[in-house]
């Protein structure tokens, strides 16, 4: 797997005083399985749940989710 920094976002109130950095990986090969009490409080959404998201309720979102959804295409990366 090759990553790739696409975004980075300098420590400010809006990144929650977070440095971000968004990296992009090239299609992997194997199926990952992650543990289930490892992503149980996440979600995983597609495009139109992430705009009604970021639009009514951005507090569910970290500011880093927030940043990135912002500055960077997220689905087309």
């Amino acid at each position: 797997v090759h990553l790739r920094l696409t975004a980075t976002a300098q420590p400010t109130p809006g990144t929650d005083n977070s440095l971000v950095a968004l990296f992009v990986s090239n299609p992997a090969h194997l199926i990952i399985t992650p543990d289930s009490s490892e992503i149980a409080a996440g979600m995983f959404v597609d495009r139109d749940e992430l705009e009604a998201l970021v639009s009514d309720m951005p507090e569910l979102l970290s500011p880093a989710l927030r940043w990135a959804y912002e500055a960077c295409d997220l689905f087309g990366v």
